[in-house]
């Protein structure tokens, strides 16, 4: 089932998730041609959204894209450009996530859109303390 869209025009953007919520498809039509997202692009997206997230809420945390030697080099080259760590590890989820796992926010996502986002205890103690004590600041420095 399609979780949203996104209508502009003759353009329409679209995500689903499947049933146990592990896996996310991104996709889109441009001039009525179908596009869908792979992995990599799609932790592309997250990567640089958060990274984003976290330099407008001036939080000091780690953030890095963890993929295997499948991974598109496209899709390498496209996050050292933006300045984001990318780690390399054997195939498997298992390497994935325990890569992942030493970042503050690591992403992961396999190229059929099975993935993962973490957010470290660190991460999420610094975005309470920021609610907490940013009431009367900026709400744009809250993370999420």
């Amino acid at each position: 089932a399609v979780v949203s869209t996104q209508s502009t025009g003759e353009n329409e953007h679209c995500y689903t998730i499947d049933g146990d919520a592990d896996r996310v498809m991104f996709f889109y039509t441009q001039n009525h041609q179908f596009k869908l997202l792979d992995g990599d692009k799609i932790a592309c997206l997250f990567a640089v959204f958060l990274s984003n997230l976290l330099k407008e809420a001036e939080l000091k945390l780690s953030i890095g894209v963890v993929q295997t030697a499948y991974a598109n080099g496209s899709s390498t080259q496209y996050l050292r450009a933006k300045g984001i760590p990318i780690a390399c590890v054997p195939t498997g989820v298992k390497h994935l996530h325990k890569r992942a796992e030493e970042y503050d926010v690591g992403v992961y996502f396999e190229a059929n859109g099975h993935g993962t986002i973490l957010f470290s205890d660190t991460t999420m103690e610094q975005n309470k303390r920021q609610k907490q004590f940013g009431k009367h600041g900026d709400p744009r420095k809250l993370l999420f």
